[in-house]
């Protein structure tokens, strides 16, 4: 199928907080270093995980933050990490709520501009993300008072909390101390890879084991995208994996369609009428979804030129060493479509699909 994310951050008018303009970080235990501030995104850009097929990330349902120095609990923002991907938007709950506009949502709305605060010496604060996600980090945007420089020492009061990653079942799977927090705002604390069973095929006679996704202009136009993304187990595969491209516009190479940079974009020759792009992995990979960020033309995202038009139609495959086709799906029609998802694991159908077209939305980068 094809379809697009919805950013459900709901925004109203609360108690105003400066955004921080210059954070300093820590990872774990480790001394704080300066840093700009980054902004909430949905989408962090992070190099080509080191995985293989036999490690993995610990999979969790809930994030909890647990006080341990009698101190309230009060954040600008949680994220939580996941394959690349902020996690953190689904429900959020904490031991107590100190006013009405400081509730634990607040700390998941995606504006730094707002906090969570508790009102009680023994705090917690909850993130429920409602399925089990392989979680690699979570980012804190610590809450300092009045402004940078925290003259009231707001920011030590995460100090020494413990952060527990609870899975479906309620069993705490790991634990984590976040150290002394005094002048830190970005508190990032990573989780290690764990072993893990090593992907199998789909069963029902489903393949998707593939080494290479080849995307084919079916229509004799131009292929141009600002990146693709395909994903096996959670990671994406296609970052920093060999790309190819039947022509190249300009120095528009197809390297730039898995640099991770989507401002970036790769690009076939304007004459080329049987455009295609692949992407090697290296090795087998089962994939379950392949994401196109769709190029518009020009700055703006409504792309008045027709741009985002040209993958219309276009096919989608997976192709394994031999070069045999394993699975294939047709794009419908893209015009408007910033973000095309291909799942090649939804009932494990084989042979060509077309994809049902919806409306845009806002690109995510």
């Amino acid at each position: 199928m094809i379809h697009f994310i919805f950013d459900m951050r709901h925004l109203e008018l609360q108690k105003p907080t400066p955004s921080p303009t210059k954070k300093p970080s820590v990872s774990g235990t480790t001394s704080p270093t300066n840093k700009p501030t980054p902004k909430p995104t949905l989408r962090p850009v992070t190099g080509k995980p080191t995985l293989t097929s036999d490690v993995c990330y610990p999979k969790a349902q809930k994030v909890k933050i647990q006080s341990t120095n009698g101190k309230p609990i009060h954040v600008f923002e949680v994220n939580l990490v996941s394959n690349g991907i902020s996690v953190a938007r689904m429900s959020a709950s904490q031991s107590s709520t100190l006013k009405p506009w400081a509730s634990a949502d607040r700390a998941i709305d995606g504006n730094v501009n707002t906090f969570s605060h508790t009102a009680d010496a023994n705090a917690w604060l909850e993130i429920d993300l409602e399925e089990l996600s392989p979680i690699s980090s979570v980012e804190i945007a610590n809450r300092w008072c009045r402004d940078l420089s925290d003259p009231s020492k707001c920011l030590c009061r995460l100090a020494n909390a413990e952060l527990t990653l609870i899975d479906d079942t309620g069993v705490v799977i790991a634990t984590k101390s976040l150290g002394d927090t005094c002048g830190v705002v970005d508190v990032s604390i990573g989780f290690d890879p764990i072993s893990c069973s090593p992907p199998t095929p789909p069963s029902g006679g489903c393949n998707n084991a593939a080494n290479k996704v080849l995307v084919e202009s079916t229509t004799g136009e131009t292929l141009h995208v600002f990146e693709l993304e395909a994903y096996s187990r959670g990671v994406n595969v296609a970052e920093g994996s060999t790309a190819a491209q039947s022509s190249t516009l300009k120095n528009f190479k197809a390297i730039r369609a898995v640099d991770g940079n989507f401002q970036s974009f790769s690009h076939t020759a304007l004459n080329d009428s049987n455009a295609w792009l692949s992407v090697d992995f290296g090795g087998t990979e089962f994939i379950e979804t392949v994401i196109i960020s769709n190029r518009y033309c020009g700055r703006k995202p409504s792309d008045p030129l027709g741009c985002l038009c040209l993958l219309s139609n276009a096919r989608v495959s997976l192709v394994d060493a031999d070069g045999n086709t394993v699975q294939s799906k047709t794009l419908g029609d893209t015009c408007g479509i910033l973000d095309v998802f291909v799942d090649f694991d939804d009932g494990c159908s084989s042979g060509e699909t077309d994809i049902p077209t919806f409306f845009p939305t806002t690109p995510w980068w």
